[in-house]
Parts: C-alpha cells; structure tokens; sequence
C-alpha cells in the first residue's frame, strides 16, 4: 500500500522536511516492512532525534516549491496488533524562500534561508540548521526559550493566588459575623480531658 502525500509552498518558496522520529515495523531477515520515501531516497531506519538534523529541501525540484512524500507499508495491512510498539514518523515541514524581497521581515537563517519569524524559539528545526533555536545569536531563544516563560507566568500566577487567599483570609477574620460563628464552633467541640477526669 502507498499513500502519496504533496507539500506546496506559495511561488517564491520552498519546502523543508525535518526529521524528528521514524520507527517502523521490519521484517525477520531485518528488511523494513514500512518506510517513508522523501526525494527518492527510501527511510525505514529508526531515528529519535529531538534536534531534526535530517532534513530534506525541495530546492533542486521541477517546481521548487513542492515536494512529494510516500508512505509505503506491507501488504499484511495495518491493524492496532501488528503497529503496536512502533511510533511510525514524525517530522515538522517548513515553508522558506532564499529571496529577501518577498518578505522584508523574515528572519534570516545562517545557511541563507528565510523564514517566518514566528518559527524560531519553537524547539523545531525549522532553517535546516538549527539556528533558529539557537540560545544566542540571531534567534536569541535564551536558555529556556519559550519554556521559561511558562514558568515565569505560572510563578506569577501562584504568587496572586496565595495574596488573594491572605487577603481573603484577613477580610473574613474581620467580620463579626464570622468571628461570632468561629467562637461557637470552637466552643461546641468537646475536650477529650473533661469527659475523663475523675
């Protein structure tokens, strides 16, 4: 079985695959059941690279700005028994142009592609070199990236809760009411002492 699958990027551009994750059934004689077919060029070897360094470009295709992925499985078909334990593929495909002037704010790779700035600090590989991930440099991604800011925000957010529940606290032990019915619910609990006293 073969499923086709076409990228397009708009005229002007072109497409980028980065690999993140291939696993896929093989067979006794350690041949591969299933693979992926990126450029003519079959991949069925298990790869985990949270780094993407195995991409592919469409630069050197008739039309540039397409590229075609195939998926090839055996004939045993695909059913949840026979696919358990193998996670398939991953990858994360970017459009890019090498022209600065169709899009005067994109951020600039350092091998010279383009892309839109909001895919840097994205923990994905979006330039095919990994400098749009980079800590310093021209994506300045910092040491957490995006990460830290979560944190920073979820910091902030704990810190407002906890003042409103001080707030709230000092705003009810103010209330004569509540201290009235605070003094009575102290008062009607028994002292484990008095009932054994002789």
């Amino acid at each position: 079985m073969h499923c086709k699958v076409r990228l397009q990027a708009p005229e002007g551009y072109a497409v980028m695959i980065s690999i993140r994750e291939i696993g896929f059934r093989v067979k006794s004689d350690s041949s591969c059941k299933d693979w992926l077919e990126i450029q003519k060029r079959p991949l069925c070897k298990t790869t985990f690279r949270l780094e993407e360094d195995q991409h592919y470009d469409s630069l050197l295709n008739n039309p540039p700005n397409i590229m075609d992925i195939i998926y090839h499985t055996d004939k045993d078909g695909l059913d949840n028994r026979s696919l358990s334990g193998y996670p398939g593929f991953t990858f994360t495909y970017t459009a890019f142009t090498k022209d600065s002037t169709l899009n005067s704010s994109a951020f600039e790779c350092t091998n010279g592609n383009r892309i839109w700035p909001g895919l840097t600090c994205d923990s994905h590989n979006n330039c095919g070199d990994q400098s749009d991930e980079e800590a310093k440099g021209r994506s300045n991604c910092g040491i957490g990236g995006r990460a830290s800011m979560v944190f920073f925000f979820l910091g902030v957010l704990i810190v407002f809760v906890l003042i409103m529940m001080c707030v709230a606290t000092l705003l009810c032990s103010k209330n004569p009411t509540v201290t009235r019915l605070r003094r009575r619910t102290i008062s009607a609990i028994p002292r484990l002492g008095a009932r054994y006293s002789t």
